[in-house]
């Protein structure tokens, strides 16, 4: 089955190395900020939106984060600094670095590829 993520992060240089890492059955939409997310999200279905907590320009990814968790979206967020985000417990934070299959293996176990 395959699985698709939109991963949302500043590091262009991160989204490609994913991109390139991605193999079938997984299938890789980038985005850079959080505006980039919501139009890569509209008419589009993922089993994942994976987003960076910090962001460009001292942005987070915070109201992106609870807009899809509210609509039900699978969302998870992955940062390097754990302790700076600041939403609802029953959003998975996943800790970078963390390789691609690190991602999937994280997501899978959390039920999200069903």
């Amino acid at each position: 089955m395959t699985v698709r993520l939109l991963l949302v992060d500043d590091n262009e240089g991160l989204l490609a190395a994913y991109r390139i890492a991605a193999e079938s059955p997984i299938e890789i939409v980038t985005a850079t900020t959080t505006e980039a997310a919501r139009a890569e999200l509209v008419g589009q279905d993922f089993d994942w939106v994976v987003c960076d907590w910090h962001l460009a320009k001292g942005r987070t990814c915070a109201h992106l984060v609870h807009e899809l968790h509210a609509n039900g979206t699978p969302v998870a967020i992955i940062t390097a600094d754990p302790t700076a985000v600041t939403c609802s417990s029953e959003i998975p934070v996943l800790e970078k670095p963390l390789p691609l299959a690190g991602i999937v293996a994280a997501l899978r176990g959390l039920g999200g590829d069903d």
